[in-house]
């Protein structure tokens, strides 16, 4: 497929190529691929560059890289198998997958209040993502959405607060794979 894209590239001639891709073949972590194709071909493009893609889509490291810069993180762990020990953590935990994106793998039920449910809901995530999950401790609390845009000089653009008003009662305060992309589900946010 990559002999491809660079051929299409190459023949249309882009000024600048939108980027949407989020998954080729269904592993997001190809997303990164296409970048480096535009890359290559030194075509300008939307959206973040490789690295960053790459750095996003591996959240233990995403954590890791900014708790080294100061930022406070949820504390969790990285179950393989669902097997493994805990270490103390404060319930409940939120567990995911460790390298998806827009939500992807995230329910209501992503959110769990004991070792059972966590144990469960991240096998549920080896079977369904063939990856291990990530169980980090659940904040509540606002959710604010920063863009930013730039290269070398960086422009912050207005602030944009998830509202949670219109969930089901007794919903979390989490933005669920439904909230951004099923529009027809109850925690839709579109």
């Amino acid at each position: 497929w990559h002999e491809a894209l660079l051929a299409d590239i190459d023949a249309a001639q882009p000024d600048v190529v939108v980027n949407l891709i989020e998954s080729v073949d269904g592993d997001s972590r190809l997303e990164i691929a296409a970048c480096w194709m535009l890359e290559l071909a030194r075509v300008p493009y939307t959206g973040a560059p490789p690295r960053a893609l790459a750095l996003a889509l591996a959240q233990p490291v995403t954590k890791a890289v900014l708790q080294s810069r100061g930022v406070p993180v949820a504390r969790g762990v990285v179950l393989e198998s669902g097997d493994e020990p805990l270490p103390p953590l404060r319930w409940p935990l939120i567990v995911k997958p460790v390298r998806e994106d827009g939500s992807n793998g995230i329910t209501q039920e992503s959110v769990v209040g004991d070792e059972k449910a966590l144990r469960e809901r991240a096998r549920w995530v080896h079977r369904t993502f063939g990856q291990a999950a990530l169980a980090e401790e659940y904040v509540d609390g606002r959710e604010i959405n920063v863009a930013i845009l730039g290269d070398c000089t960086l422009e912050v653009l207005p602030l944009a607060e998830i509202d949670f008003t219109g969930f089901p009662e007794g919903s979390r305060r989490i933005v669920t794979y439904d909230a951004k992309w099923n529009e027809g589900s109850a925690e839709c946010l579109g």
